[in-house]
């Protein structure tokens, strides 16, 4: 895994990325809020006897009516408590949504118990107070908690409001001085209140923080977010033995309880742990932690991936070019000697590095959603109802629902090969349902015309060979595609050592870090008038 994303991300972006990490690991979030709602299903009861006091004995309002409407609220809180403590545990956002909609009832019940007794001055107007201190406990940064605080006690006002539309009595409080000076001294409170527990949220939130960075990984203890996926993330970790830095790619901890999550998690690791060519990432070690996190310690990659190696140069030389991709074609062909189809081959899905003394140096990685001819033969498959791939570089026959093959990987090969020697994808669409039908029916443009300058007639003919629709059209495998990639080398040496230096100092790579990062909608020529426009603005 690459070890330039943290230094390539602008600070801004790394500290969204590092928000969206923590609020990934939230369960201990969802057991306080298991322990705080049990505590209110006990102790909401009780206050039966101050409704007493307050109806009976003090004569403010109907015992029947503040009962009731207690217990509207014990259904509430109980609500709350079996959707909190399901199995599996709810996920992230619908843990936020269980929260407000629980805190927002609380807030309206007791609002309804104020129209029940005195009105509008009702001293339940207080417990707003514990709903907004419950709300602590589930720390946020500032802006979320105090959005979620305020949006919580807005019941409040908002069923009072309705009161006085409906209710004479209630209309007639309103022309009474001292009753408007109490509301005034409620809100005035209740804004306040909100803002402190928002600031004590935002504290606890970085206390937080501060211990997820600090906390180990097994024998790994993590340094800083690299990236995240859809499911996982990738930290540089410190193996504590071994006195080295690593990629830690971690399941997500709501995620690794899914089976089918867990499955190719462990496809993964199977995957690049067959793999012992020098130019596919190195699985070192693997395992599961005490409270059931999944984790990958793979080689730490310092470079860029290929997209924005690209990106950052334009249209690559040609002897280049032929360079990175023989080597990217080597390693896939040891992985589909060994029966494993990548399905995901695209430029960011390759690292370039300098290994040893050696620039240009590729890196194939992720086999998230590899496949395994064993799985395949033993019917271990997952399906996930999801084309497996990305819209950019996705093979004909995987959008038309066949399985993924080694030409399925030329296929995508046929798309690096063509980004490498153009700086463009042969198709370029902001759609994804446009990519697909573009991928299945439309010819790719000419790559000496997008290139601007002619390519050799027998490597565009092996491009467009590559991204050709029926796959027995194009190379069987990797194998084969490395094969006709180094007889065309011949032709064109290249030393990394000597030429790489060279065509650095006339291309001089821009800031990586302006560059836009989604190469699905946006091509590498736009990136770099993008970053030069930025630039100079």
């Amino acid at each position: 895994m690459s070890d330039s994303a943290e230094g390539d991300v602008p600070v801004e972006d790394r500290a969204r990325a590092r928000q969206r990490s923590l609020r990934k690991d939230y369960l201990p979030d969802v057991r306080r809020a298991v322990a705080i709602a049990g505590i209110g299903v006990v102790t909401w009861p009780m206050f039966l006897i101050y409704d007493y006091v307050e109806a009976v004995v003090l004569g403010r309002g109907s015992f029947a009516a503040l009962a009731t409407i207690r217990i509207l609220g014990e259904l509430v809180l109980v609500a709350g408590y079996l959707l909190l403590r399901g199995d599996p545990p709810p996920t992230h956002r619908r843990f936020h949504q269980v929260k407000a909609g629980v805190m927002f009832s609380i807030s309206a019940v007791l609002a309804l118990m104020c129209l029940a007794s005195t009105g509008l001055t009702s001293i339940y107007v207080a417990g707003n107070m514990g709903v907004a201190l419950a709300l602590v406990f589930s720390p946020q940064p500032f802006l979320p908690a105090l959005s979620t605080i305020y949006l919580t006690l807005a019941a409040h006002p908002l069923v009072l409001t309705i009161g006085c539309l409906v209710d004479p009595r209630l209309r007639a409080q309103l022309d009474d001085p001292n009753v408007t000076g109490v509301l005034v001294q409620y809100a005035i409170v209740l804004v306040f209140l909100g803002a402190a527990a928002a600031g004590f949220s935002h504290t606890f939130y970085g206390m937080r923080r501060e211990l997820h960075l600090a906390r180990g990984i097994g024998r790994y203890q993590l340094r800083r977010l690299l990236g995240e996926g859809a499911s996982s993330e990738v930290w540089a970790a410190y193996h504590t033995g071994l006195e080295r830095e690593v990629a830690l790619k971690i399941l997500e901890a709501d995620v690794a309880r899914d089976h089918d999550a867990r499955k190719r998690f462990a496809r993964e690791v199977r995957a690049a742990g067959l793999l012992t060519h020098p130019n596919a990432i190195r699985v070192f070690d693997h395992g599961t932690t005490e409270d059931g996190l999944l984790y990958c310690a793979m080689e730490l990659v310092p470079g860029p991936t290929l997209a924005d190696f690209v990106a950052a140069r334009g249209a690559l030389p040609i002897g280049r070019a032929l360079h990175l991709c023989r080597k990217v074609g080597s390693a896939l062909n040891e992985a589909h000697v060994r029966g494993i189809v990548h399905r995901d081959v695209k430029p960011e899905n390759v690292l370039v590095t300098t290994a040893g003394l050696e620039p240009d140096f590729p890196k194939v990685l992720d086999f998230g959603i590899a496949t395994l001819a064993r799985d395949v033969a033993s019917g271990d498959q997952i399906e996930t109802g999801e084309l497996a791939g990305t819209p950019t570089t996705v093979s004909p026959e995987v959008i038309g629902g066949l399985a993924a093959t080694p030409a399925s990987d030329v296929y995508g090969m046929g798309v690096v090969l063509y980004f490498v020697l153009t700086g463009e994808y042969p198709f370029a669409s902001t759609s994804s349902l446009s990519l697909y039908a573009s991928h299945l029916r439309d010819t790719p443009p000419s790559p000496s015309l997008t290139r601007g300058e002619a390519l050799p007639a027998d490597l565009e003919a092996l491009v467009l060979r590559c991204l050709a629709k029926n796959p027995a059209q194009r190379p069987a495998d990797a194998g084969e595609l490395a094969h006709e990639l180094d007889r065309i080398a011949l032709r064109y040496p290249w030393d990394p050592n000597v030429d790489a230096e060279a065509a650095d100092r006339l291309t001089v790579p821009k800031s990586i870090a302006k560059l836009p990062r989604d190469a699905t909608t946006t091509s590498p020529r736009r990136r770099r008038a993008a970053a030069t426009a930025e630039a100079g603005s």
